[in-house]
């Protein structure tokens, strides 16, 4: 119950984040716009799933396979 209200005031926030008040919103505004939101879905199931795996995995584990997968898919961008 609890994480579904931070998922709620989370997307709230990027609702109120995204919103453009002046009359002249682009197209790139919008796509902008768009891409935050799907960044924020992103986050949200990263941040339920590290919840999830934290109840099972030791924390050093953990953070060392995340680091390790962040710098492969790090390098994998850069090399792309």
């Amino acid at each position: 119950r609890r994480i579904q209200f931070a998922v709620l005031l989370a997307l709230c926030g990027v609702a109120l984040f995204t919103q453009d008040v002046s009359e002249s919103a682009s197209h790139a505004s919008s796509t902008g716009d768009a891409l935050c939101v799907v960044a924020a879905g992103f986050y949200a199931t990263y941040d339920l799933r590290l919840f999830s795996w934290g109840k099972r995995v030791a924390p050093r584990t953990l953070i060392t396979g995340k680091i390790a997968t962040q710098a492969l898919l790090s390098i994998l961008l850069l090399a792309a």
